[in-house]
């Protein structure tokens, strides 16, 4: 089970994961919001969270299988284990993470204050 979570770690699967949540739940926040100012339909809300989470089966496979390299995408097994791949560091990501969150949570309160003027 460790060379499991050690190899998920080695192909970035925990960081595709997280990047890919943040910011899915931020474009459902905006949607959610929209929907509470009368913008759009509700269903697009609804639509918009299958398609995330379809998306996100999506891009855990895409990151399993595939590397990013400065040549492009490549198979992960066509690389050599010493080939050194281009990342973010964990800074860069963190901040990237958060961001995401923050722009979340005050989509959140927003539409949670738009929903309580209208009541």
């Amino acid at each position: 089970m460790t060379s499991f979570l050690h190899e998920l770690k080695r192909r970035n699967v925990y960081k595709v994961a997280a990047g890919y949540g943040a910011v899915a739940w931020v474009m459902t926040q905006a949607i959610a919001l929209l929907a509470a100012l009368g913008t759009v339909s509700l269903s697009l809300s609804d639509t918009v969270f299958v398609i995330a989470v379809v998306g996100f089966v999506v891009a855990l496979v895409i990151a399993w299988f595939f590397e990013m390299t400065p040549e492009g995408m490549k198979r992960t097994r066509n690389l050599s284990p010493d080939e050194k791949l281009p990342y973010w560091s964990r800074r860069k990501f963190t901040v990237f993470v958060s961001a995401m969150a923050v722009i979340g949570f005050v989509m959140l309160a927003v539409r949670y204050l738009v929903s309580g003027r209208a009541a």
